[in-house]
């Protein structure tokens, strides 16, 4: 039986606690060792309390690494994987070493650089990285300046999280909506959002989660809830709503180029609702337009398929089975855990291939 650490955020609903249950399900024994989570809340009104909370988080950040380390030399585990790696320093990264397991990151995100510090200073250590990215190659080489066992591996999603859920009457009037979005606000994912607002003005838009108050567009003014939904109320939100929408992150800063799927891809379909993603190349590897999926390449082209898949409402059920059975088939984070262990010869049977029909692919 595997031993395998997992250091990511913890939360119910998050990425990395949805790669220890894939674990999980291929017999492996998982600890999941939270170093993102902050070990005061920050949200001090004072001025005087920020800069307490900002002289004590050094010294705080160094007595969970030490716990950290308690931790995974007693469990002394078989591999040791890293779900992106926000707040992992290079002085952890050393105290793992000795541990004498393999280390590997599992990277979900647009920019290798964008986001922590730590990534940069970490990446190249890792002896393999799993990149959601299909231009995470080209992207780590013109960062770093050399190669490294790097495979794509897409997203997946949680079964425990993202399955079909029957709401009530009163979840659809507090979570329901012809038309959602879930996600971050960016400048470009506001100028798509405010262009259908234009072209479909009649139909109910909600737009839930972070940083969506910089918006402003008054076509979006009533559909933002300026809230996240997060766990099984993100899922909830998904099976309310006829139409979601999974709209991609911009190029950002270390980034070759912009995303072509997302965490998003699969966890919609895989609560058997409905998606309109937008159109790439990565994304028509994995799902078939027309038979499990429907997308779009413009914003002209969004209001059309909305309206037209509003209006179309068994074209819209037959899509959304196809694409639940397309990612119950293929697309779980148990498919992408069996996938990672295969790579890294760490498979309790080698050879079955009865999950990873997606291989972690060497870039």
């Amino acid at each position: 039986m595997k031993r395998v650490v997992l250091i990511g955020p913890e939360w119910h609903g998050s990425n990395s606690q949805g790669l220890a249950d894939g674990f999980r399900a291929q017999g492996a024994v998982v600890e999941v060792l939270d170093l993102d989570t902050p070990v005061l809340p920050p949200a001090h009104s004072s001025l005087a309390g920020r800069g307490f909370y900002k002289v004590l988080r050094p010294a705080l950040i160094r007595i969970r690494e030490r716990e950290v380390m308690q931790r995974s030399r007693l469990l002394r585990p078989d591999l040791v994987v890293v779900f992106k790696g926000n707040c992992l320093s290079n002085r952890l990264f050393a105290q793992l070493r000795t541990l004498a397991a393999p280390i590997v990151n599992f990277y979900p995100d647009v920019s290798m650089t964008a986001h922590s510090g730590h990534i940069k200073k970490c990446l190249p250590l890792y002896d393999a990285i799993f990149t959601t990215k299909s231009f995470g190659r080209r992207d780590f080489s013109t960062v770093f300046g050399h190669d490294m066992a790097m495979y794509y591996l897409p997203h997946g999603f949680n079964p425990r999280v993202h399955r079909p859920l029957r709401p009530s009457e009163r979840d659809r009037r507090d979570f329901g909506a012809d038309v959602s979005f879930v996600g971050t606000w960016s400048p470009a994912k506001e100028r798509t959002l405010a262009f259908l607002a234009r072209g479909a003005p009649n139909i109910r838009l909600r737009i839930w989660g972070n940083q969506w108050e910089q918006s402003t567009a008054p076509e979006l003014k009533h559909s933002i809830e300026y809230k996240p939904v997060v766990g099984d109320f993100y899922t909830m939100t998904l099976c309310c709503t006829k139409i979601n929408l999974a709209l991609l992150s911009e190029r950002r800063r270390g980034a070759s180029q912009g995303d072509e799927i997302t965490s998003r891809s699969f966890h919609i379909p895989a609560t058997g609702s409905f998606m309109l993603h937008q159109r790439t190349g990565d994304f028509a590897d994995l799902f078939e337009e027309g038979l499990d999926s429907a997308c779009f390449g413009s914003d002209q082209e969004l209001v059309e398929k909305t309206l037209y898949y509003l209006q179309n409402n068994n074209e819209r059920s037959k899509i959304a089975r196809q694409g639940f059975n397309r990612c119950i088939e293929s697309h779980s984070l148990a498919h992408r855990a069996q996938a990672m262990l295969q790579v890294l010869g760490l498979d309790n049977d080698p050879s079955s291939n009865s999950l990873a029909h997606i291989q972690a692919r060497r870039l």
